[in-house]
């Protein structure tokens, strides 16, 4: 059913309302958001063909590299700098562990059960190897998860995203004949991904906040910023490294600035990112909100075996993932309620619904299902990760904050009932009093 310009307006309209009224859901009952406007996307698209899948999958190129910078930046702006390098190891191990093992399990899953060959399974299993950083960070952005636990999944879920696609690019052209297995070469893409992604961020981080001090307080500073993102994210991609990487470290430090200022007693990095932070969260609930119901909309089936398939790989994915968050978070201290959390963020997305198709585009023989098991995989872990979530933070209730350390339970109350009671003035001023501190330190 074509619908036309009006009419097109009006559902975006909607839609607004709708993410606005899933984010109340969310805060007062514990529903995520992203399983109503998923549904909503499948509604729309799939279910009674309002908008076509065939068409909007078209942009999928464009809108999703979008939508990952802005939720990954976020990520970044809110995320405390000492803690992010503390758990940087434990998440970036971790990552690596669950791909290389999701690679070797379907290369002999696949080759067992399916007939197919190692290799087309290997390369199956790079793709659907890493969570998605689009739907966890969300999920977990307001949930029971302590700050040491939702480091860990915010790193994981960019480092899993560079695994995966460094592995699966990499499977693809042994299998085409363009290069041959080397673990040295991997491993040195691999690095680079990550060295050139945060040191662009980084610097473009410093850079970019001592251009706006330097040029004073000017109108449309954040969109500037933003705009400054995007050309460090094509930067990055151009100089070999990782644009999402780039995305989350931008935020990090230009979040962090203060943090670096008091260290070297200086005002030179000093930066308020109180209104950029506010604006920016507003910015990111109406581009998740698109996203998400986008991400539903263009979910096309085609094939049942391939959806059997899909479900059967999800199963093996979300037990995979269970076992091996108990045995390697374990020694790390990190309550069990918060382990059973950890364990059931498996949703796969971005990286996943893009790597898909690139194995038949490279004219791979075995690979032509690999887009319909995909999409399969990606709403079955998704439906599974969001009623999880539900189940383990509504209904076993007061039972997960007892698991949280003493200390970082009164941490984060006195943190929640500081920011309710400050306001715009409040930040302002405080941020005034930074300043003349630096002043006398110097």
């Amino acid at each position: 059913m074509a619908l036309n310009i009006d009419q097109i307006i009006a559902l975006f309209g909607a839609i607004v309302f709708i993410g606005f009224f899933a984010e109340i859901m969310f805060r007062k009952f514990s529903v995520p958001n992203i399983i109503i406007l998923l549904l909503l996307g499948l509604i729309l698209g799939s279910f009674t063909g309002t908008l076509s899948s065939e068409d909007l999958s078209a942009y999928a190129s464009l809108f999703a590299p979008i939508a990952l910078i802005i939720i990954l930046f976020e990520g970044g702006l809110n995320m405390n700098l000492l803690e992010f390098i503390k758990e940087s190891p434990l998440g970036i191990a971790f990552s690596f562990i669950m791909v290389l093992l999701s690679i070797f399990l379907f290369s002999i899953l696949g080759y067992i059960l399916f007939g197919w060959d190692l290799l087309i399974g290997a390369i199956l299993g790079s793709i659907v190897g890493g969570i998605s950083s689009a739907i966890a960070l969300p999920l977990v952005k307001n949930g029971a998860l302590s700050a040491k636990a939702k480091n860990i999944i915010s790193i994981e879920s960019v480092a899993t995203d560079v695994f995966c696609i460094v592995m699966a690019i990499s499977l693809i052209n042994i299998a085409v004949g363009i290069s041959t297995l080397d673990i040295t070469v991997i491993i040195k893409e691999i690095l680079l991904f990550f060295l050139i992604g945060t040191v662009i961020g980084g610097i473009g981080a410093f850079f970019w906040a001592g251009l706006l001090k330097f040029t004073g307080k000017i109108d449309f500073s954040y969109i500037l910023t933003i705009g400054f993102l995007f050309i460090l994210y094509y930067i990055s991609g151009l100089m070999g490294g990782n644009g999402p990487i780039t995305a989350l470290i931008f935020g990090l430090f230009l979040g962090n600035l203060n943090l670096f200022a008091y260290y070297f007693k200086t005002d030179k990095f000093a930066f308020n990112t109180f209104f950029i932070k506010k604006f920016h969260n507003e910015i990111t609930f109406f581009i998740s909100t698109f996203f998400f119901v986008y991400l539903g909309t263009i979910v096309v089936f085609k094939n049942f075996n391939s959806i059997l398939i899909g479900i059967f790989i999800s199963c093996i994915i979300i037990v995979m993932r269970y076992v091996i968050v108990k045995i390697f978070f374990s020694p790390f201290n990190i309550p069990q309620k918060q382990l059973q959390i950890m364990s059931i963020l498996s949703a796969r997305g971005l990286a996943a619904a893009v790597l898909a198709p690139l194995p038949f585009y490279y004219g791979i023989q075995g690979t032509e299902s690999f887009s319909d098991i995909v999409f399969s995989v990606i709403i079955c872990t998704v439906i599974f990760t969001v009623l999880g979530y539900i189940y383990l933070t509504k209904m076993t209730g007061d039972d997960l904050s007892e698991k949280i350390t003493k200390v970082e339970k009164k941490k984060d109350d006195e943190e929640q009932d500081e920011n309710e009671k400050e306001d715009n003035k409040e930040e302002e001023d405080n941020f005034d009093k930074e300043i003349e501190n630096f002043e006398f330190m110097k």
